[in-house]
Parts: structure tokens; C-alpha cells; sequence
């Protein structure tokens, strides 16, 4: 008989991995199980690319959701700069706020719930770590 068992959810920036490998145990041994994961995507980052990112947003889709931490990307203007960029770019947009340091699972499943019930195409990050592993979090739960 074949059981398999994930993990128990960790913080995201550790536990992300864990939630993609299931370690199986067979009957009278243990085995891990054969996972494929493919995972094609282009990274942008530096100075200035900011101004890319409407650019580079068409060429994934036309609806994007936004994913922000708390105030400090609104404060700073960077999420407005970023929206003005996305519509420029004939990109609709839906802001998923409130990510918090160590998002927990009950963020990602709401992150996700946005996602699909705005029908978005692609997923955009505007902040830390935290956003960070959130979008991607999100990414893999829609």
C-alpha cells in the first residue's frame, strides 16, 4: 500500500520547496516519489526596470494581479508608478494587498481566490521577500 505525506507547512521561503516534493513511504520501505516540476520564468530586476514592467507584462497577458505588502510601496509611489506603467501597456490590473512577513497559507489561498475570480494572466510582485514568495505562493495555488 502506497501513503503519501507532505510536510507540514512552514514559513514560505523554506516551506515552498517542501510543498512540491511528498516523501512516500511503501510498504515494508520508504521511497521517494518521482516529481517533475517545471518551472519556465524570466526574472527582471535592477535599476530602472521598473519602467519595464508594463513592457514586459504585455507580452504574458492583458489582466495582471498586483501583489503589495503593507504601505511602504504605496508610500514610496512605487505602486502607482507601477500601475501607470501596466495601463500605458493596455493592462488591466487587480491589487492584492496586505502581505505580511512570513505570509501564512490563509493569505495564499485568498491571494489565490483574487486570481481566479479576476480571471488574471500573469502575477506581479511590488515589494520584499515577503511579497515575493507570496506571488510565487499564489502563482502555484491558481
Amino acid at each position: 500500500m502506497r501513503q503519501c505525506e507532505s510536510p507540514p507547512r512552514i514559513d514560505l521561503a523554506r516551506g515552498l520547496y517542501y510543498h512540491l516534493l511528498a516523501v512516500c513511504r511503501f510498504q515494508g520501505g520508504t521511497d521517494m516519489a518521482t516529481t517533475i516540476f517545471h518551472n519556465p520564468i524570466k526574472l527582471v530586476f535592477g535599476e530602472g526596470t521598473v519602467d519595464k514592467v508594463g513592457e514586459e507584462a504585455a507580452l504574458l497577458g492583458k489582466h495582471a494581479l498586483v501583489v503589495i505588502g503593507g504601505s511602504r510601496a504605496k508610500k514610496t509611489g512605487l505602486l502607482d508608478k507601477v500601475l501607470a506603467d501596466l495601463k500605458a501597456h493596455g493592462i488591466a490590473t487587480t491589487v492584492f494587498d496586505g502581505v505580511t512577513p512570513n505570509p501564512r497559507s490563509s493569505t495564499i489561498d485568498e491571494g489565490a481566490r483574487v486570481a481566479v475570480k479576476n480571471n488574471v494572466d500573469l502575477i506581479i510582485g511590488v515589494g520584499g521577500g515577503s511579497v515575493m514568495d507570496a506571488s510565487k505562493a499564489i502563482r502555484l495555488a491558481y
